[in-house]
C-alpha cells in the first residue's frame, strides 16, 4: 500500500523531549544498577536494560552521546545475561526452556548489535562479540523450538529474522517462512485471534514492523496499520485501549492498557503511510506518556524516519462502528458507548487462559461519568453471569441474548445399571460425579435472558427480560474511581443497592440520573459461578459498584441520564 508523501524535516522538538526521557531513564538505570542486579532481574529486564544505554550512548542528540560508562554498564549487564543462558542456548525464565522467551531477549540483544555497529571502539567490539556469541549459541534452539500462543510465533519469527540479516543460512529462512506460511492471525476489523491490546502493542505489531522491515513485505504493515487504526477506535476519552473483549489477561477488570504504549507504533505509520487520523492519535499517546523513553529512542535510531515530521493531525469524528467480534462502539459528543455481544464462554463452557470469559457487557462514558463494567449476575446453578451468545444491533439499540440451562438426571434405564453401585466418572458441564451422566435422560430448566441497551443521546436506557425459574439476579454497575453515588443505600464503602432512584456525580459537573421502573426483591449479589467459588475465588470488581436487583422471570427497564 502506498500513501502521498506528507510533511519533511525532522521534528526536532520531539527528538529533543525523547533525548531528554531516554538520558533519564539511563540515569537512572546506572544509579540504581546494584539493587537492579541484586534483585535478580529476568533475561528480558536486563537485555531491555542493555539496550536503552546503548541507544543513549549512540544517539548524537543526547546528552550522554558518547558515554563510556553506558558501555561499561551493558557489559556488566551482559555478564549477567550470560549466567541465565543454558547448555540447550535457551535463557531461563517464567517459562521453562522457552524458545519465544527467549526470543524477547533475542530481539533486543539483536537491535543492540545493529545499534553497536556504529561505533568503532574497542570496548564497543569486545561488547559486540560478547553479545553475538549468546545469540549464536541461541540461534539453533530458535529455528527448532515451538510457541505455545499465536502471537509467540511473530516474536520467534523477528528473532529469527534478526540472525539471518546477520547471517543468512537457508534452513533459518526455510524456518522463517514456514511460520509465515501459517498466515497471519488478524480478522476483518484488524484485530488480532488473541484480540489482547497488552499483545498486540508488545508483540504482534512490534514484531511484525520489524519482519515487514527486513523481508521487505509491505503487507504486514498493512495488517499493522490496520490493527492501529481499530485500536484507536477502541481508546476511551481516558486514553485506554478497550480490553474488555480480549482473550488474555488483560480482559481482567482490574488491567488497563494505555493508548501511550503505541506511540510509536502510532507515529512510525502516521508519518509512513500519511495517515493525518493516526497522526492526531499519536500525539494524544504522546501526551498520555510512553511506558519507555530509551526503548523508544532504539526505534528512532532504527527506523530514522519516525523521527520526522508528522502528518497535520486531524481529529476523530462520532459515529458508530460494529465489529465482527461484537463489539459495539457507539460515540457523540462526550457519551461514548462500547458493548460486547460475544463470549467464548457458552460455546466451550470454562473458564480458561485463551478465552474470552469476562462477563462484563458494557463500558460507557456519559460525560465526566464512566460506568466501567455492566454485568447481569444471577442465582441460577452456579453457571455464572450472564454471558451473551447472540446479539443484533439497529440505529441505536444493541439486543444481547444467552439461554442457558441446568440439567436433573433421571434414574438409569435397567440395561445401564450395575449392582455394585459403581459407574463411570463424567464432567456434564458443570460437576463431576461417578454417575454415568451421559446414560441418563434428563430434566432441563432453561434461562433465557435478553438484554438492550438504547443510546439515548443524552444518556442510555437499559431493559432486562428474564425468563426461568423462579430465582433472582443483580446487575452490577461499577463506576469509575471519581465517581459518587447519591440516594442508594450503602453495602459498606463502595457498594450501593438502588431503590428506584439515585444519582451519579462526576467530577467535572456532570450529575446523571438513575431510575428504575421497579427492583427485585432479592438481596444485592455477585455470583461469580461455581468454578470460581469452589476454588474461593472470584473475579468480582472492587472500587464502587451499584447494584440493581431483579426477579426472576421479571423485567426491568433502567434509565441512566443526564440531569436536567
Amino acid at each position: 500500500m502506498t500513501a502521498p508523501a506528507g510533511p519533511t524535516g525532522v521534528d526536532r522538538t520531539y527528538l529533543a523531549a525523547l533525548h531528554e526521557n531516554a538520558a533519564w531513564e539511563a540515569d537512572t538505570l546506572l544509579a540504581t544498577e546494584e539493587s537492579f542486579l541484586a534483585a535478580r532481574p529476568s533475561h528480558r529486564r536486563l537485555a531491555r536494560a542493555m539496550k536503552i544505554a546503548v541507544a543513549c550512548h549512540l544517539s548524537a542528540g543526547s546528552r550522554l552521546h558518547g558515554d563510556r560508562s553506558l558501555i561499561a554498564y551493558a557489559d556488566r549487564l551482559t555478564r549477567s545475561l550470560e549466567t541465565l543462558q543454558g547448555d540447550s542456548g535457551l535463557f531461563s525464565g517464567d517459562n521453562l526452556d522457552s524458545p519465544p522467551d527467549s526470543s524477547f531477549t533475542a530481539n533486543d540483544l539483536m537491535e543492540s548489535l545493529e545499534l553497536l555497529d556504529a561505533d568503532a571502539g574497542d570496548d564497543v567490539r569486545a561488547l559486540s562479540r560478547r553479545l553475538e556469541a549468546m545469540v549464536r549459541r541461541l540461534d539453533p534452539a530458535l529455528q527448532a523450538g515451538g510457541v505455545h500462543t499465536p502471537n509467540h510465533r511473530w516474536e520467534l519469527v523477528e528473532a529469527l529474522t534478526h540472525l539471518e540479516r546477520r547471517w543468512p543460512d537457508p534452513a533459518r529462512r526455510a524456518r522463517i517462512d514456514e511460520w509465515l506460511a501459517e498466515g497471519i492471525d488478524v480478522d476483518t476489523d484488524g484485530q488480532y485471534s488473541e484480540r489482547s491490546a497488552n499483545y498486540a502493542i508488545d508483540v504482534s505489531n512490534r514484531s511484525l514492523l520489524s519482519i515487514a522491515t527486513a523481508l521487505g513485505l509491505p503487507a504486514l504493515v498493512d495488517v499493522v496499520e490496520h490493527n492501529l487504526t481499530t485500536m484507536t477506535l477502541l481508546t476511551d476519552p481516558a486514553g485506554n485501549v478497550e480490553t474488555m473483549h480480549s482473550r488474555r489477561q488483560d480482559q481482567r477488570g482490574d488491567v488497563t492498557v494505555s493508548l501511550g504504549r503505541f506511540h510509536h507504533q502510532l507515529r512510525r505509520i502516521a508519518i509512513e503511510r500519511n495517515r493525518s487520523d493516526l497522526a492526531w492519535w499519536a500525539q494524544r499517546a504522546w501526551d498520555l506518556g510512553i511506558p519507555s523513553g530509551g526503548d523508544e529512542l532504539a526505534c528512532v535510531l532504527l527506523h530514522p524516519v519516525t523521527a520526522s515530521l508528522m502528518p497535520t493531525p486531524v481529529a476523530p469524528a462520532d459515529g458508530v462502528r460494529v465489529l465482527d467480534s461484537g463489539l459495539v462502539v457507539r460515540t457523540h459528543g462526550d457519551q461514548r458507548l462500547v458493548v460486547d455481544g460475544y463470549s467464548d464462554y457458552p460455546a466451550v463452557g470454562r473458564i480458561a487462559s485463551g478465552l474470552a470469559c469476562n462477563p462484563t457487557f458494557m463500558h460507557a462514558w456519559l460525560g465526566g461519568v464512566e460506568l466501567r463494567s455492566l454485568r447481569l449476575s444471577r442465582n441460577f446453578f452456579g453457571l455464572g453471569p450472564f454471558r451473551p451468545t447472540d446479539w443484533e444491533t439497529s440505529d441505536d439499540t444493541v439486543v444481547l441474548r444467552e439461554s442457558a440451562s441446568a440439567d436433573y438426571y433421571l434414574p438409569l434405564d435397567a440395561a445401564s445399571r450395575h449392582e455394585d453401585g459403581t459407574y463411570d466418572m463424567e464432567f456434564e458441564g458443570r460437576f463431576a460425579a461417578r454417575m454415568a451422566f451421559s446414560r441418563r435422560k434428563t430434566i432441563s430448566l432453561r434461562l433465557d435472558t435478553e438484554v438492550s441497551i438504547r443510546d439515548l443521546r443524552d444518556g442510555i436506557e437499559l431493559s432486562v427480560d428474564l425468563k426461568g425459574p423462579c430465582t433472582g439476579a443483580c446487575l452490577e454497575i461499577a463506576l469509575g474511581d471519581d465517581v459518587e453515588v447519591d440516594g442508594a443505600r450503602a453495602l459498606g464503602e463502595e457498594a450501593f443497592v438502588l431503590n428506584r432512584t439515585a444519582t451519579l456525580s462526576g467530577n467535572d459537573g456532570t450529575v446523571i440520573d438513575v431510575v428504575a421502573d421497579r427492583v427485585g426483591r432479592v438481596p444485592a449479589f455477585y455470583e461469580p459461578g461455581e468454578e470460581y467459588r469452589y476454588l474461593g475465588g472470584t473475579d468480582a470488581l472492587a472500587g464502587t459498584r451499584l447494584y440493581v436487583t431483579i426477579d426472576i422471570p421479571g423485567t426491568l427497564t433502567l434509565r441512566l441520564t443526564r440531569a436536567a
